[in-house]
């Protein structure tokens, strides 16, 4: 089994020829290689971002092992309920057949990154996908695990009363490093953060890279996910980043949850 790029995400697809002609993505699944090396840097838009280490932060924040065609991808999620997990519709593109949901979850309880010997592997028993447009304003899908996630604390949905302004954003990718640089660092397996002070939805100001897709964004320092990593682009010295806003989706979550035999943390 071979590991290799995913396509572009359908938000990115949908907005690319609005903004420039040379827009390139950078937000999807990504393949694991060797490790890169820590660095951080400062945008004008408020963010730190770079490739901070934080393997050790967040056992909620998983990696997943997409199959799609013979070939593995990743992407990120997060631990929702004790068997659901939340991500982007499109990591799950050509994942799903009559035969079921190919994605397994890995969860890192002792900070070793994803390819740690002691990861906790959980297979899905299904998903379920938000809509089937193209607009990244819906790019959400949950995934129900065969097994319930022991030793992990769900992180709690954001509501319409959570604050909005300052965010931690983590993923299995490399996140950019500022507006005019691309992301070329594919994943290697270890978990990063960011922090921003900005907006979600559709912002300039590039955080995510490949292998970031479907990961959260936490209100400020909280175990609150107020958003999911949709896809990022740049080019022409200009970066963009789509991310979904849990508060606008919050609704559709928790009934699929609930189907799962799950209920999401008020």
């Amino acid at each position: 089994m071979t590991h290799a790029h995913d396509s572009s995400p359908p938000g990115l697809r949908m907005h690319s020829a609005l903004f420039f002609l040379a827009l390139s993505t950078t937000g999807a699944c990504a393949p694991i290689t060797s490790a890169q090396p820590e660095t951080t840097a400062a945008t004008d838009e408020g963010a730190v971002v770079g490739t901070t280490l934080a393997d050790s932060e967040r056992p909620e924040v998983v990696a997943l092992d997409v199959e799609k065609g013979g070939r593995t991808f990743v992407c990120t999620g997060t631990v929702v309920g004790a068997h659901t997990v939340l991500t982007a519709r499109h990591c799950l593109e050509g994942a799903m057949d009559d035969l079921g949901c190919h994605v397994t979850v890995i969860v890192d309880r002792k900070g070793e990154s994803a390819l740690g010997p002691s990861v906790g592997r959980y297979p899905a028993a299904g998903c379920v996908v938000m809509g089937t447009g193209s607009s990244f304003r819906t790019d959400l899908a949950l995934l129900r695990l065969e097994t319930a996630v022991a030793g992990v604390v769900p992180a709690r949905l954001a509501s319409r009363t959570t604050p909005r302004g300052t965010y931690t954003v983590y993923g299995y990718g490399s996140f950019g490093r500022g507006l005019g640089v691309s992301c070329e660092s594919p994943s290697d397996g270890h978990k990063r953060k960011a922090l921003y002070a900005g907006s979600l939805g559709f912002r300039f100001g590039q955080v995510t890279c490949k292998g970031d897709s479907g990961g959260p964004h936490f209100a400020g320092m909280s175990n609150v996910i107020a958003g999911v990593t949709s896809g990022g682009a740049s080019s022409l010295g200009v970066a963009v980043d789509m991310n979904v806003d849990v508060r606008d989706t919050r609704e559709w979550i928790v009934e699929v949850m609930r189907t799962f035999g799950d209920v999401a943390d008020p």
